[in-house]
């Protein structure tokens, strides 16, 4: 079974989340990766380069792809093994993308940027480098005033390069990703007020977390790190404090909750921890 890995994050309706330079930020970073990706990017609603190829974390090929470095950043990167669009995406290295409010069956969708790694190229990467990498996203969508977002681990042809969590129909998403998109977009537009699910990994902007302190004495935070504790004291889950909102994550590796990998006792409190709450605070 081909595994992926798939961050995503939300942003508020009709906003230009990221820039040209704070996306430079995270493709230098991605010169780990060892290997080249294409191009498909634009600043206005002019068509998509038609698929340039660059190394990865070249900063001068990656500058001489826009007309406009402070402008707004649109479209993406990706490593696909296979020409076919369906198996490309489930066969997909990497992928990284940032797109505009859309439309999924005819309703309104959230501004969004993603990454996608295969499980082959984090065991080539390393989960360290990675994680950098994902930081790293969450810092500049945090800047930006992002809504919500996660990290979520799954089987490549459940996770379709984390396109089944954006507003393109998908025929081929299982039931539940079916289920758990049209629970998402048929919210209406007040769908921040609530997240989309609990997962790997998640960001909580500042006022989901205002939301959570009600039910955690006061302070979510602490009560987290209190709680993503083994007996001897030691962290179990990431945190990561961001200028406006938290990271949490169930667990020290998105590896930890691969399918077919039993989970831990230690990552199931976690997870019933944050799910409970999450409820008691009518954020699912």
């Amino acid at each position: 079974m081909k595994i992926g890995i798939s961050q995503i994050v939300y942003y508020e309706f009709d906003s230009h989340p990221l820039s040209v330079g704070d996306v430079r930020r995270l493709w230098e970073l991605l010169a780990i990766l060892k290997r080249s990706a294409k191009a498909y990017v634009y600043q206005t609603t002019e068509e998509p380069s038609a698929g340039i190829e660059l190394r990865c974390g070249d900063v001068e090929a990656y500058n001489r792809l826009f007309y406009d470095s402070s402008g707004s950043f649109w479209g993406g990167f990706d490593c696909l093994k296979s020409s076919s669009s369906s198996n490309g995406l489930v066969d997909a290295e990497f992928g990284f993308g940032c797109k505009q409010s859309s439309r999924w069956k005819g309703v309104d969708t959230l501004p969004d940027s993603s990454l996608y790694f295969s499980e082959s190229l984090l065991n080539e990467v390393g989960w360290r480098d990675i994680a950098s990498v994902f930081k790293n996203h969450f810092e500049l969508a945090d800047s930006a005033n992002a809504l919500s977002g996660f990290i979520d681990v799954g089987s490549a042809d459940h996770l379709f390069s984390g396109m089944v969590f954006e507003s393109i129909v998908l025929p081929k998403m299982p039931l539940y990703r079916w289920v758990e998109q049209a629970r998402w977009v048929t919210t209406g537009k007040h769908k921040f007020n609530r997240l989309r699910g609990l997962y790997w990994g998640n960001y909580f902007s500042s006022k989901t977390i205002a939301a959570l302190d009600t039910v955690c004495n006061g302070d979510f935070l602490n009560s987290y790190k209190s709680q993503a504790r083994y007996a001897d004291g030691e962290s179990n889950g990431i945190i990561w404090e961001l200028r406006n909102g938290i990271f949490v994550s169930i667990s020290l590796s998105p590896l930890d909750c691969e399918p077919g990998k039993p989970i831990d006792l230690s990552t199931q409190n976690n997870l019933v921890w944050l799910v409970e709450k999450l409820l008691l605070a009518d954020l699912m």
